[in-house]
């Protein structure tokens, strides 16, 4: 977790972020659209 606050881990891998996830209370999708600062009630278009 420090190495990703402080930038040294500029791509965490997936569990990390599953893990980090789970402890906030949040599902994938709302961790997402918070990064993004969505509304965690809209859906992403998804990608090309």
């Amino acid at each position: 977790m420090r190495s990703i606050e402080k930038g040294r881990t500029s791509t965490p891998e997936f569990f990390t972020v599953a893990a980090l996830a789970a402890e906030l209370g949040l599902s994938l999708d709302e961790l997402y659209a918070h990064a993004l600062h969505l509304d965690p009630n809209d859906t992403p278009a998804p990608r090309p």
